[in-house]
């Protein structure tokens, strides 16, 4: 990206250089076709009369004048590096043939007199200099003026000739600052275009830093979560260790005392049967330790959560205090919703066993049209008044919304209640679902 201002609009030069080639050029095929259709017009209005003569003698001059410059602007190399130049050649020799011609056909007082009003107006829409413009404008109307007075002076001998003289020279000057205007103008726009290209440029130069901060920054996010898992993963390894170290060598310990002590006190039944006890509750206490050593050292992913929950499940049935019928089909859930739909499970239990006074509860996971829905469905007391979120619904909520999906809580007309979750089924759909923040962050 360059750095100079402007860089990506062309120098007024270049535009106005531009500029004059297209409009000199469009002029040409004007000149071209309006003389003839005038010749042809004239060709049978006049007929063989001393007027067409002068028209027939002229105007395929100024055609053929006419032609060239178009097809020279149009086809040639030169005509865009200089087509001011070939036009003012082009101009001096149509309006010099016009002043002969219509020189030919009449005075100041004829009607073919007031064309020479129009020849400035040619200028006007070509941008140029001030200087430039009021030197080619002079010479056009001498170039006009000369052949038409020259072989006629008696011309200027009519009455108020000064009146033609006088309107030329002011429509003169009007078109002189009328196209002055229009290139001051058109250099004004330039400058607009130059601003705005600048202010653009800084601006894509200001995007593109923000963009490479924002790449940076979200870099450094993933870095300090890797880290931060890292450290967690190091805790849970140095927690483990302790476990294992410390608390093994103190059961080990225990042990062994407790074998010495067995020993000495053999000869006691009763006491032989609470060391029995207590050798039982040792062994629960050691394999819980080792439980929670293996717990750590693997944190607990999706399978292990749906483990979680179908223990749970097996417990209440177990407890017969609570009737669960359960239809999950597990093996066609997406892969990564197991997670979520296992603890949606273990909480609208948790949430039935607490606060439902329930007989019987039912669940039951539909995969069906792009979605995944699961229902907890009770024949309690339902939900009172209005019910808030709790830490476990709220959390639902949030690991809900990061799938694109809802949870809600529902009083059921026949009574009891039902807790609700809808997840889109695709990755494509999770995606274009979830909040704004949430798309961003994981795009």
């Amino acid at each position: 990206m360059s750095s100079e201002p402007g860089a990506g609009v062309e120098p007024f030069a270049e535009a106005r250089r531009r500029i004059q080639h297209e409009r000199i050029r469009n002029q040409s095929a004007g000149v071209v076709i309006v003389l003839g259709c005038a010749f042809v017009a004239d060709f049978f209005s006049l007929g063989d009369t001393p007027a067409f003569q002068a028209i027939q003698e002229g105007v395929p001059l100024q055609i053929l004048a006419g032609l060239l410059t178009y097809l020279v602007l149009a086809y040639h190399s030169i005509g865009p590096r200089r087509p001011l130049a070939i036009g003012v050649t082009a101009y001096l020799v149509v309006m010099g043939l016009g002043g002969w011609v219509l020189g030919r056909l009449g005075g100041l007082d004829g009607p073919y007199f007031y064309a020479a009003y129009i020849l400035p107006a040619f200028l006007v829409p070509v941008p140029m200099p001030l200087g430039p413009r009021i030197g080619i404008t002079l010479a056009m109307l001498a170039s006009f003026l000369v052949p038409f007075l020259g072989p006629h002076p008696e011309y200027l001998d009519v009455p108020h000739a000064n009146i033609a003289v006088n309107y030329l020279v002011a429509v003169t000057v009007l078109d002189v600052f009328v196209g002055h205007r229009s290139d001051q103008l058109a250099a004004q726009v330039h400058a607009s275009k130059v601003d705005l290209d600048r202010a653009r440029r800084r601006a894509e130069a200001a995007s593109e830093r923000l963009r490479t901060l924002l790449v940076a920054q979200a870099r450094r996010v993933r870095d300090l979560a890797d880290e931060a898992e890292g450290a967690r993963t190091d805790e849970r390894a140095e927690i483990a260790r302790a476990l294992h170290d410390d608390v093994g060598q103190l059961l080990l310990a225990t042990r062994l005392q407790l074998a010495s002590v067995e020993d000495r006190i053999a000869e006691a039944p009763r006491s032989g049967e609470s060391l029995d006890t207590l050798h039982e509750l040792l062994g629960q206490l050691e394999g819980r330790m080792r439980g929670l050593i293996v717990d750590l050292r693997e944190p607990a992913g999706d399978e292990a959560t749906r483990a979680g929950t179908e223990h749970l499940l097996g417990v209440l049935r177990a407890e017969g205090t609570l009737e669960v019928e359960v239809t999950v089909p597990w093996e066609s859930l997406p892969e990564e919703l197991v997670g979520m739909v296992a603890r949606f499970v273990q909480e609208g239990l948790n949430n039935v066993l607490k606060h439902a006074a329930a007989s019987r509860v039912e669940v039951r996971a539909v995969v069906e049209r792009g979605q995944v829905r699961v229902v907890v469905r009770d024949d309690g007391k339902g939900p009172e008044g209005d019910v808030g979120d709790g830490w476990g619904l709220l959390g639902l909520r949030e690991r809900a919304e990061k799938h694109g999906g809802t949870v809600a809580l529902e009083a059921r007309p026949e009574g009891g209640s039902q807790l609700v979750l809808v997840l889109p089924r695709t990755e494509e759909a999770r995606r274009s679902s979830a909040p704004p923040q949430l798309r961003d962050s994981r795009s």
